[in-house]
This record gives C-alpha cells, structure tokens and sequence, in this order.
C-alpha cells in the first residue's frame, strides 16, 4: 500500500432508484469515501457522462457557476469551503476520447470507484481496480470475473487496505483466463471468426500471465 500514489476514483453521481435501493447511502458513501482517498493519495476524479462535470470543465463562466450552483442546490458540494468542491476545481477528468481515459488510467496505481466501465478500463490495461457494487449489473460482472467488490449497501464501513491484497487480485488473474478461454471456445465451437489468442499456447500464456 505503502507504493501506491497515483488513485483515479470514477464517478457516478446521477443515479435513480432503478439502479440505487438507497440514493442517500449511494451518494453519501461516494462523497466520504472521495474524500477519505483524496487525504491518503494523489486522487484524481474521473466523471463520465454528468452535465454539471462537464460544465465545469468545458463551459463558460457562467455555465461553470452555474453547474457548482446546482451541485451545491442537490447537497452534492457544500460550498467554496468543501474539499470536495476543491477537488473539483483542482483534479476533475473528463474526456470525449476512449483514448484520454486509457492514457489517464495506465498513469494510475489504482482505479477505484462507482463506474462499471471506467474501473474495467483501468483492468483492461493492466492496472488494478476495485468496484463498488450497488445494481446487480456491477454485482454479476464483480462475480464473474472475481474483481474485488463493495457492497455498498452491505452496511459496513469500506477498508481499503480489506481489498489491497494480493490474494483477490489472484483470484481476478484465474478468472480472466478462464472466462478468456470460454469465449474462444465458445466462438471456435459455434464457427464464428474472431481474434481471440489461443491462451494454451506458451507465447500466448507469457502474454496473458504479464498483462495480469
């Protein structure tokens, strides 16, 4: 833990019940725990698809004021005090580009947040990730490629140093090679062309093994 500087936290702050069984745990747990990594590491803040990031980002002045006026009006920022709204002024990330955020989660030591996609593009390029689950879209992926997961409304206080071991990543390692081999196998048996590598091969297995 001791090595690790660089933490990128992907944001999902527009939520409705269909996906949150409690938006007020969903949000709060988000905020405190942005803030508890923002204290222990080099944390930046990955948005996705929010119009308010993106305003204050990209937008004018007035647009800009506007969307922190909004954030501010939700309980989201607490003012020109919070630290969260520091955050936001000093170390939000969003891009258009798949390739920004490849480039921005390959210069990570961590990736860690709410965000299916943005976590999986720190793990497809060889950088660890830790999801927190609140739908059972997250909950099933967790499982099936064994990432290391919080149950957000388990009732428990998260831990990071609970999920930075070894041990799970292992268990993520086998996983990827296995759902990797189902699918080729899948896709050979059902004679559908693809360029999956054929993992039993020794070259391919070295290659497999370093990107794990």
């Amino acid at each position: 833990m001791e090595d690790v500087r660089r933490v990128a936290y992907t944001l999902r702050r527009e939520v409705g019940h269909d996906y949150a069984q409690d938006l007020r745990r969903y949000l709060d747990l988000q905020r405190a725990t942005i803030l508890e990594l923002a204290e222990r590491f080099d944390l930046s803040l990955a948005a996705q698809g929010e119009i308010e990031e993106k305003a204050i980002l990209w937008g004018n002045a007035d647009q800009q004021a506007a969307a922190y006026g909004q954030l501010r009006a939700e309980g989201w920022l607490h003012g020109a005090d919070d630290k969260l709204e520091d955050i936001y002024r000093t170390r939000l990330f969003y891009s258009d580009a798949v390739a920004d955020y490849e480039t921005k989660m390959r210069a990570q030591d961590l990736v860690i947040g709410y965000r299916l996609h943005g976590n999986l593009m720190g793990l497809a390029n060889a950088i660890p990730a830790i999801y927190f689950t609140y739908d059972s879209r997250t909950v099933e992926f967790a499982e099936t490629f064994a990432i290391p997961s919080f149950n957000v409304f388990a009732g428990k206080p998260f831990v990071l140093e609970e999920f930075w071991q070894q041990s799970l990543f292992d268990r993520f390692n086998r996983a990827y090679h296995q759902r990797h081999r189902d699918m080729r196998l899948f896709l050979d048996e059902n004679g559908i062309p693809h360029n999956m590598i054929d993992e039993t091969t020794p070259r391919a297995a070295a290659s497999l093994e370093r990107a794990a």
